[in-house]
C-alpha cells in the first residue's frame, strides 16, 4: 500500500511543531499558543469545513502563559491525535477516483509529414435520441463537438480543410448540426471552456453535407480514414449520423526542400526514399527514375530497390527497360526468398510483355 505524500508532509509538520514548542518552553516564551502551529496545519490542508470544531477544541488546549515553563507530553499527544483524526479520512477521500460519463480521448495521425492531433471527450447515447428537435442536441444550435471541455485540434503544418487554408497551430472545433448539413466553426484555441467561444468570430466556417451511417454508433467518435500521402478524411460519427471532413496536406514544397538539402551528400537510402515519395505521389516520375537509378547502378542494390526501378519504368511506359529491371528484381528476390517481391516482379514482367 502506497503511503500518501500528504500524510508524510503531515508527519514532518508535526515533528517541526514539537521542536518549536520545546524551544519555546526552554526559552520561557510569553503568551505563546501551542495550538497556533496545529491551526496552520489544519488550514494548510484546507480543512475549512471543520473550522468550527477546531475553534471549540482549540479553546480547551492549554496555553503557555507568562511564567509557565512546562507543557506536558500528554498535551502534545492530544494535539497530534486530534490532527490525525481529521487528516487521515480526508486523505483517503482525496484518493477517490470515479469513471467519467464521457471519457477523454486523444487521437494522433501523421498525414504526409504533418501531425494532426484531436483531443476530445466521448459521450454515449444511452438510449437517448441525439440529434433533432426532440433530441439531446437540437438542430441549429452550437455544440462543443464532444463533451466536457472544448474539442481541440492541433496541426504541425498548414493544411487545407475542404479546400480552405488552416495555418499551423491549435484550434477549437464547434459544430452546428442540421438536418441535411452541418456548420463547422474553427476558433484559435485559448480556453478549455467551450462556451467562451460563443461570442467570438470563427476564423473559418465550413458547411458540409450530413451522411447516414450504415451502422449505429453508441459512443461519439472522431477518427481518420482514407489516409494518403496528400490527405485524409476526418470522420465524426454518432448514432446514425456521419460527417466527413476532407483534409489535404500541403507538404510537397517542404518535402522537396528536405530532399534537395539531404541529397547534397546523401547515402543511397536517401535517394531511394526520395524516389519512392516522387513515385507514389506521382509528382515527378522522371526525377524519381533519376534518383532510383543512382541506387540501382550499384552491384550491391537490394531486391526492393531494383523492383522499385522496374515499377517506375513501367509507369513511364518504358516497357523494355522495365522488363530488364523486373528480371533483375526477380533474381534478387529469389535469392532473398521474399515471396511478395517474387510475385510482384513476375506480375510486372507479364504486364510489360503484354501491355
Amino acid at each position: 500500500m502506497k503511503i500518501n505524500i500528504l500524510y508524510i508532509l503531515f508527519l514532518i509538520v508535526i515533528s517541526r511543531y514539537y521542536r518549536q514548542l520545546n524551544n519555546l518552553v526552554k526559552k520561557g516564551s510569553t503568551a505563546s499558543k501551542p495550538h497556533t502551529i496545529t491551526r496552520t496545519v489544519v488550514h494548510f490542508y484546507g480543512f475549512i469545513p471543520y473550522h468550527h470544531i477546531w475553534e471549540k477544541f482549540s479553546n480547551s488546549i492549554p496555553k503557555i502563559d507568562h511564567g509557565e515553563n512546562i507543557v506536558t507530553s500528554s498535551q502534545y499527544l492530544k494535539i497530534a491525535l486530534f490532527a490525525l483524526i481529521f487528516i487521515i479520512p480526508i486523505l483517503g477521500h482525496s484518493q477517490l477516483k470515479t469513471p467519467s460519463l464521457s471519457p477523454a480521448a486523444m487521437i494522433k495521425q501523421t498525414v504526409g509529414i504533418t501531425d494532426i492531433t484531436v483531443e476530445y471527450s466521448r459521450p454515449s447515447a444511452k438510449g437517448r435520441t441525439i440529434f433533432g428537435e426532440k433530441g439531446l442536441l437540437p438542430y441549429n444550435e452550437m455544440w462543443r463537438t464532444g463533451a466536457n471541455s472544448a474539442t481541440k485540434l492541433t496541426i504541425s503544418n498548414t493544411i487545407l480543410i475542404n479546400g480552405h487554408l488552416l495555418e499551423k497551430g491549435s484550434y477549437t472545433l464547434i459544430s452546428i448540426p442540421g438536418i441535411t448539413t452541418w456548420q463547422l466553426l474553427w476558433y484559435p484555441y485559448s480556453k478549455r471552456n467551450w462556451t467562451s467561444y460563443r461570442k467570438q468570430t470563427p476564423i473559418l466556417t465550413l458547411e458540409l453535407p450530413v451522411q447516414k451511417n450504415t451502422s449505429y454508433k453508441e459512443t461519439f467518435e472522431i477518427h481518420f480514414q482514407d489516409i494518403t500521402l496528400q490527405g485524409a478524411s476526418l470522420l465524426l460519427e454518432w448514432e446514425y449520423t456521419l460527417l466527413t471532413i476532407p483534409i489535404q496536406v500541403n507538404d510537397h514544397e517542404q518535402i522537396m526542400t528536405s530532399i534537395k538539402k539531404t541529397l547534397t551528400g546523401p547515402a543511397p537510402i536517401a535517394y531511394f526514399n526520395a524516389a519512392v515519395y516522387l513515385h507514389e505521389s506521382k509528382k515527378d516520375l522522371h526525377k524519381a527514375l533519376e534518383y532510383i537509378q543512382k541506387v540501382t547502378a550499384s552491384t550491391d542494390a537490394l531486391f526492393f530497390q531494383v523492383t522499385r526501378e522496374a515499377m517506375i519504368l513501367k509507369d513511364l511506359d518504358k516497357n523494355k527497360e522495365a522488363l530488364t529491371a523486373a528480371k533483375r528484381g526477380l533474381m534478387l528476390s529469389e535469392k532473398a526468398n521474399n515471396k511478395d517481391f517474387i510475385r510482384l516482379n513476375k506480375k510486372i514482367i507479364q504486364e510489360v510483355k503484354h501491355p
